[in-house]
């Protein structure tokens, strides 16, 4: 499923332009994602879900997750790369989750 990555591309692309709107941003922008070639699912009784790689922020920095197979159950059906939000100048780090 592309979906992911197509959200990481707009997701990048909106800070950047909020960037430019409001000045240098407090932190680094997030790289692109790495190309990851999707392995087989591994065999099991109950239903996985393609969870892509992402970057994770370290405090100093970002360090790549990569992909992963995970339970379907329990979640959302889209996964959310990590990523900045602001509010009133304040920004802060959201970890990668399914929503």
């Amino acid at each position: 499923m592309t979906r992911p990555v197509r959200t990481t591309v707009v997701l990048a692309a909106a800070l950047s332009l909020a960037a430019c709107a409001t000045g240098a941003l407090p932190f680094p922008p997030v790289p692109p994602p790495q190309v990851e070639t999707r392995p087989p699912p591994p065999v099991s009784a109950q239903a996985v879900v393609w969870r892509p790689g992402d970057w994770q922020w370290t405090g100093n920095g970002y360090a790549w997750q990569p992909g992963t197979y995970e339970p379907a159950f329990g979640h959302g059906t889209t996964w959310l790369p990590g990523h900045w939000e602001g509010t009133a100048g304040q920004y802060s780090w959201v970890p990668g989750h399914w929503i």
